[in-house]
């Protein structure tokens, strides 16, 4: 809908959905997978993605769902403390990203780099042996010293806000309060509000991307390099599948319900890895959690966290048949908006992915919609039923 070559083909769609919000009918949402995959990976798809960030803005705003492993975190809990589900997760807020506490506290040895140092230094140090004496007196093991922040806290920020926004996407007003906050002339708590505030603005983001000396893999990264890792793994459970399709019968028979093919183990499997990854998490993501989780309600209180898992192998299970589905690097990441599908009423996934979603969210209430014609139909439908 947002493509503008096509806008002509989608208006009816696009209007009656920004009619629906208008009148508080429907609430679109969008997700951490949502700004991941519309981020520029070079500088052609910028238009794009810069008129993605328009629409999604114009119809979600600020409801946002958690980040991944806030909502992972949030289900842990709850099954950890025998208690049922949050149902609704939206943010209203459009905090969306993961916790960034350590961020702030990080960022300034990320702006502080050598050569910023270098022109602080420059700038009241003149000759070469006065630049050295400086630097000894101003930089301890490679960090500022108290006595170089204390010169930085009576100077007005000036290259760390340019050195800022080439790490972070920060609109100016925001990189100034971070700077002041290096320079010891800010609060942390007013650093904290500046960097959300622009997190906050996928508008801005996508703009951000799109400039120079950004690398959009900083961001991107961790999604699509582990979707890369995936579809290896699942390229190698094709290729055995296709090496057992290709014995005699005989053979065939006596080995394929020990492999890969056997559908029945194959639907343990994601039950199986279920247990013993949720209560990896729960060790990393709970603070004091020592407590071996209560299995047995898992698939009902970690919905999102079910739903990933059994996705995948149901789309991965599709490589291995005698007609096979080459897998995809985007597999995984369709799998990662599926972890949202229970705490929606209508979801719009890939229309390949919609049926493996749909089988495993329709006992939450979620209706999967697997063409985007089919969306506004079902909206009206929703809205007569109510």
């Amino acid at each position: 809908m947002s493509d503008p070559k096509r806008q002509h083909e989608w208006e009816s769609e696009r209007r009656t959905l920004e009619r629906y919000v208008a009148d508080g009918d429907i609430r679109c949402v969008f997700s951490q997978a949502h700004l991941v995959e519309m981020a520029p990976i070079d500088r052609s798809r910028t238009e794009l993605a810069t008129a993605k960030a328009d629409l999604l803005v114009s119809l979600c705003a600020g409801y946002a769902l958690p980040s991944l492993d806030r909502l992972v975190a949030g289900e842990l809990a709850a099954l950890r403390d025998g208690r049922p589900r949050d149902i609704d997760v939206i943010d209203v807020d459009g905090n969306w990203y993961p916790p960034i506490d350590d961020l702030i506290s990080d960022v300034g040895t990320k702006v502080f780099s050598k050569d910023v140092v270098s022109d602080a230094i420059a700038e009241f140090a003149g000759n070469r042996a006065q630049r050295r004496a400086a630097a000894k007196k101003l930089l301890k093991k490679g960090a500022p010293s108290p006595l170089f922040l204390r010169q930085l806290k009576t100077e007005t920020p000036g290259v760390e806000c340019l050195e800022i926004q080439k790490t972070y996407p920060m609109r100016d007003e925001d990189a100034w309060v971070i700077a002041r906050y290096i320079r010891g002339q800010a609060r942390r708590d007013e650093a904290q509000r500046a960097f959300e505030a622009s997190l906050r603005n996928p508008r801005f983001m996508m703009r951000w991307f799109a400039s120079e000396n950004v690398d959009v893999t900083n961001f991107t990264s961790w999604l699509r390099d582990s979707s890369l890792k995936m579809k290896s793994v699942v390229d190698e459970f094709a290729a055995l599948a296709k090496r057992i399709h290709g014995l005699p019968p005989d053979q065939q028979s006596l080995v394929a319900p020990q492999t890969v093919l056997a559908k029945r183990e194959w639907d343990r499997r994601p039950d199986e890895m279920a247990g013993r990854l949720a209560q990896r998490l729960a060790d990393e993501l709970l603070p004091l959690s020592a407590l071996e989780l209560p299995l047995e309600r898992l698939h009902d209180t970690c919905a999102g966290f079910s739903t990933l898992l059994r996705t995948f192998f149901d789309a991965a299970w599709t490589a291995t048949g005698v007609q096979p589905r080459a897998p995809k690097a985007s597999d995984l990441g369709d799998c990662y908006h599926a972890m949202y599908a229970p705490y929606v009423q209508i979801f719009r996934p890939d229309s390949f992915m919609a049926p493996h979603v749909a089988r495993h969210v329709s006992r939450f209430g979620t209706q999967v919609v697997p063409k985007l014609k089919q969306l506004v139909p079902a909206i009206e439908q929703r809205l007569l039923a109510r």
